[in-house]
């Protein structure tokens, strides 16, 4: 047993010797560049709130427009339908254009609100 203890001691001995303090200046540094970021941290998260509370209220703002507006774009596809797809004129090229670009818009709309969104809750 003393024969162990001895080694240890030899072995704890080395690994001291070897064993080398950080520079002050850049342990101090780090010490600051930390404090630093935790303050602008601290600092800007009433802004990501805020912005966060933004995006929230303009998607429900959204769906709350949508939603008044719903009986008018489906009377307005009803009447595209009725008049270019059925009707006398039957233009059905030009009705499939002008639904197709009513799609696109809505698809457009929806990927900028999701970009936007990722912008917003990313951590960059």
């Amino acid at each position: 047993m003393a024969l162990v203890a001895g080694v240890l001691k030899r072995e704890a001995a080395a690994g001291m010797a070897e064993a080398r303090l950080p520079d002050a200046e850049l342990v101090w540094w780090k010490a600051q560049l930390r404090a630093r970021r935790a303050a602008a941290e601290k600092a800007t998260q009433p802004i990501a709130l805020a912005e966060r509370a933004a995006c929230i209220g303009g998607g429900l703002a959204l769906v709350a427009v949508l939603g008044f507006l719903w009986p008018f774009l489906r009377s307005w596809a009803d009447w595209v339908a009725l008049n270019w797809m059925d009707g006398p004129q039957a233009t059905p090229l030009l009705a499939i254009g002008l639904l197709s670009m009513f799609a696109a818009g809505i698809v457009s709309v929806v990927f900028a609100i999701g970009i936007g969104l990722y912008f917003a809750w990313s951590d960059r």
